[in-house]
């Protein structure tokens, strides 16, 4: 028999927040980790390669469950349709991208005791933690929109969706036979990837010009559509980006409609405009449908009345269970669009906060705080970038698409990614060296 960890919850007060006290195991226990990291997509890549690294935890500590046997570059996916990148150039196996000491589980997660300390497999296998680290991401909700589920089920159908390798792979073999059409970019207020419609539509403004030639580009209507009251929420790149668009012939004063419907013989598609509550039909040859995601249901228990995570933006610790930790899509709030460039500074904002936690046995005396930037390329055309840079304390400095943030973004970063970054050894602004935070 294995005596089960447990976590002996002491309450001590550091500002509002709680803080629990990991009891040390007396006995291994095969089921049990000091961390379990769930997701290991981009964030939880992050997660399991910063925390060795910063907090002193032995990888042998850490477990690893995530469904998906191989890993996507996330931030590249907008870029398949195009043959900029290649599904090989983007996606490896996890066990190539995280040390051999990490403890992988390909299971998915039904449900999370927090009261516990425990998860629990689809397949109905418990496992115990003394902290928990979230990297989910979030899940698309394709059931909410009417007919939207049989239309990108169906191989030849004009309807795709960037919320899978496999939709943004239909909309390369529809794009690649498309002479001309009406095509229609809709992303949801609540969607996952904010700038993937964008950009979207502006590559494939290029890829028509550069391909079909102005005359047959003429013939296509491009039309942006969002849920969203305004294009973006800061406001000088909202001028900006409609500045792009209009200069690109691409329609984009269709705000706040939801799309509601989707009828796959007529081609139509059906919004709801959340103002007025009126429908409004539109044609498509293609619609391209960014849905609207929302947390795992493992997560919505540890969720707030809006449905988002319960984390405290700054320590990315969850308000009401201390030793539960986040980062990445799944901390998205209506005050915060998640990038990469925010998974990488809250993968060091939680790394160190976990180091507090564990060298204080409990209430740390310091914790750092996650500065709130977030950063959205827009990659313009074909070799051309725009970083929408979002700094909660700065003003927005509007900056000019180029090129080298193209190569940046599109060929430097990934390799970066693939080769240090995902073994600790890179932290972008500071290179080879751990960035220092400031303290909350």
């Amino acid at each position: 028999m294995y005596a089960s960890s447990t976590l002996k919850h002491l309450v001590r007060k550091s500002g509002q927040r709680s803080f629990c006290v990991a009891k040390k195991n007396t006995a291994v226990d095969p089921r049990h980790s000091k961390i379990i990291v769930l997701g290991a997509g981009f964030s939880g890549l992050v997660a399991s390669a910063y925390i060795p690294k910063i907090s002193k935890v032995k990888n042998f500590e850490i477990r690893m469950f995530d469904p998906q046997v191989n890993h996507i570059y996330t931030p590249n996916l907008d870029l398949l349709p195009y043959d900029i990148k290649t599904l090989d150039q983007i996606e490896k196996p996890v066990f190539q991208l995280t040390n051999n000491a990490i403890n992988l589980e390909f299971s998915s997660i039904a449900s999370i005791n927090p009261a516990n300390n425990t998860v629990v497999t689809k397949d109905n296998r418990e496992y115990s933690y003394d902290y928990l680290v979230l990297a989910t991401g979030l899940q698309p909700r394709i059931d909410k929109v009417d007919g939207l589920q049989e239309a990108l089920e169906e191989r030849d159908d004009g309807v795709v969706s960037t919320s899978s390798v496999e939709g943004i792979l239909k909309y390369k073999r529809k794009l690649d036979s498309l002479i001309a059409g009406d095509i229609i970019f809709y992303s949801d207020e609540r969607t996952k990837s904010f700038g993937s419609a964008l950009n979207q539509a502006l590559l494939t403004d290029a890829f028509l010009r550069e391909n079909r030639g102005p005359g047959l580009r003429n013939m296509s209507r491009l039309q942006y559509v969002t849920s969203r009251r305004t294009l973006f929420p800061s406001v000088k790149y909202s001028i900006k980006i409609q500045e792009l668009l209009k200069n690109k012939n691409i329609e984009f004063d269709n705000y706040g409609l939801k799309l509601v419907e989707v009828d796959a013989k007529s081609k139509t598609a059906l919004f709801r405009n959340l103002d007025s509550d009126k429908k409004v039909e539109k044609k498509y040859e293609i619609l391209l449908a960014n849905p609207e995601y929302e947390l795992p249901e493992a997560l919505k228990p540890l969720a707030d009345n809006n449905g988002d995570l319960n984390i405290h933006p700054q320590t990315l610790i969850h308000e009401q269970y201390s030793n539960i930790l986040a980062l990445g899509h799944c901390t998205r709030s209506n005050n915060f669009i998640p990038s990469r460039r925010s998974t990488l500074e809250q993968g060091v904002t939680l790394a160190y906060n976990l180091r507090s936690i564990l060298e204080a046995g409990g209430a740390p005396k310091k914790l750092v705080r996650y500065s709130g930037v977030t950063e959205i390329p827009l990659f313009v055309e074909s070799r051309t970038c725009l970083p929408v840079r979002i700094d909660p304390k700065l003003p927005d400095l509007v900056t000019r698409p180029s090129t080298v943030d193209y190569y940046k973004e599109a060929h430097i970063l990934p390799e970066l990614y693939f080769r240090l970054l995902s073994k600790g050894l890179w932290f972008e602004n500071t290179g080879l060296r751990v960035p220092q935070l400031s303290a909350l």
